[in-house]
């Protein structure tokens, strides 16, 4: 436990400030709010140059260097982070919101910290998009790429089961740690959307899409959709890996300008004069280009994938066309998103947005720290029996007597989860903090407490023992004291009472640590 009465020293950690992208902003907002440092590998002087001003000397960066090419850029931010990963251990919180910060500074943070990671997604070309990025390299490279893909899903998985607090930032997201990762995420919290930057300003007559030019966000489709359309004007705001060859297809359009990156000031000058955005990613985290549109009071033509299919009111705040798009797709809900039809949604995109404010999520973000704020006693309790008499139990549901080693065990699983009941409820009200580790989900008791480590084989000496040397508490509660307690078997048991007891002992040690 950190001493109660410190200051506490957050660091906001994300890969590289190399564009403006919404990761980018969100993280630059949560570290301004907390007044914490911002690290990171290096910065580009246009990557929203006011928040690197904001943060003057708390704006920390690894090399001045800046580089572009993929390859190279995914080794040497890892040889940087690395190279620099002592300089972790004088903070208290730290937050990582990006897959390269979040593997390498797992192992390097303060034991007694608060760590949090806010996941965009799980490494793509890893799992979802795996199939697409080997396809992407030449034939005589695809069995390196598959060695070493290999390698960092092993890396990726040792790395995020080292944090406290996994926020994804959609359902979406949410599904995805929990089928590639098969852990849990603690809370989902949205991306905050500058809803006061983001004005209606009057209707214009083009269509605009500012999401990143890159194989991901189907910007080549869109120019080619426009392509048939060339009485509809498109405009693109934004640079990435595919540019210039989406300028090579937009080069004889004459209803297509390419703009490339732009200041905010002219984005949002752009937003607010569209007739609706153009957003249709592939199977996108959550997105945020879909909300800055509806703040601005303009519908989105959005697909049904990913996050947008949370966050998109089809017909109302958009049209979501079909997955795996075609441009006969776009051009359809090109003629229905006339001027009339995006006009009428205008004050329902508008109130839409509220729901994403950066106000809403910076709140939740700080309620999330404080509730698990460092300086607070933790009570780590091993609740892998919990689940156990679930997973015998399957097949019959219910015990019927039958044998009796078996009625025993769940008799015994019984009494260890209403003592685990009772000691969250009795330590919680006391100021505690409870860190409930278990193989599996338990879906009795709030995510934003449990510490899902997937079941292996010696899940305690090997997957349990790892995760107390990281991030040891300061008083443990083990299975076997758990069991011991509800071998005593009697129906006249009062678990708070027997909650109470233990409690006492933890609360005297508490007083003694603080």
């Amino acid at each position: 436990m950190i001493n109660k009465d410190k200051q506490l020293k957050i660091a906001v950690i994300h890969d590289h400030l190399g564009f403006c992208g919404g990761g980018e902003r969100t993280v630059l907002l949560i570290a301004l709010d907390l007044g914490a440092d911002f690290i990171t590998a290096y910065a580009h002087k246009d990557t929203f140059p006011d928040y690197q001003k904001q943060l003057g000397k708390k704006l920390i960066l690894f090399s001045k260097k800046i580089v572009t090419t993929r390859v190279i850029r995914f080794f040497w931010i890892r040889w940087l982070f690395w190279h620099n990963r002592k300089s972790l251990l004088e903070y208290d919180i730290v937050i990582t919101s990006s897959n390269i910060a979040t593997e390498m500074m797992a192992r390097y943070i303060n034991k007694e910290a608060l760590k949090i990671t806010y996941t965009h997604s799980t490494p793509r070309r890893v799992f979802d998009q795996y199939e697409y990025s080997k396809k992407s390299y030449p034939l005589v490279l695809r069995s390196l790429f598959v060695i070493f893909v290999q390698f960092w899903k092993w890396f990726y998985l040792r790395s995020i089961f080292l944090y406290n607090i996994n926020i994804a930032n959609s359902n979406c997201v949410k599904k995805r740690i929990k089928s590639h990762t098969r852990g849990e995420a603690n809370a989902v919290l949205y991306p905050p959307i500058i809803i006061d930057k983001f004005k209606w300003l009057e209707q214009g007559d083009y269509f605009f899409s500012w999401g990143r030019v890159d194989e991901l966000k189907r910007i080549e489709l869109i120019v080619k959709a426009f392509g048939q359309r060339l009485e509809e004007k498109l405009i693109i705001a934004s640079g990435g890996p595919r540019l210039e060859a989406v300028k090579k297809l937009a080069a004889n359009k004459p209803n297509i300008k390419i703009l490339g990156w732009i200041s905010d000031e002219n984005l949002f000058k752009l937003v607010g004069n569209c007739r609706a955005a153009v957003y249709i990613p592939v199977n996108e985290d959550s997105g945020m280009t879909h909300l800055e549109a509806n703040a601005a009071g303009k519908p989105v033509l959005g697909v049904k994938e990913g996050g947008l299919i949370e966050s998109v009111i089809d017909k109302e705040t958009g049209i979501l066309i079909k997955e795996n798009p075609k441009e006969e797709d776009i051009i359809s809900a090109i003629k229905i998103m006339n001027a009339d039809w995006c006009l009428k949604r205008k004050e329902i995109c508008i109130n839409h947005a509220k729901k994403y404010s950066k106000e809403s999520f910076l709140k939740e973000l700080r309620n999330i720290i404080d509730r698990n704020d460092p300086r607070k006693f933790l009570i780590g309790i091993d609740a892998s029996r919990w689940e156990y008499i679930y997973e015998q139990c399957k097949s019959t549901r219910v015990c019927t007597g039958a044998c009796e080693r078996t009625c025993k065990r769940i008799d015994v699983e019984t009494y260890s989860k209403n003592l685990i009941k009772n000691l969250i409820l009795l330590a919680q009200a006391r100021g505690f903090r409870i860190r409930i580790y278990t193989p599996r989900t338990i879906k009795d008791l709030p995510l934003e407490i449990q510490k899902v480590i997937p079941y292996q084989r010696f899940w305690t000496i090997r997957a349990l023992k790892r995760e107390l040397k990281y991030s040891p508490p300061d008083y443990f509660i083990s299975s076997k004291e758990i069991i011991a307690i509800g071998k005593e078997k009697s129906e006249e048991i009062l678990w708070e009472d027997i909650a109470k007891k233990i409690l006492i002992k933890i609360y005297a040690k508490s007083k003694t640590v603080s």
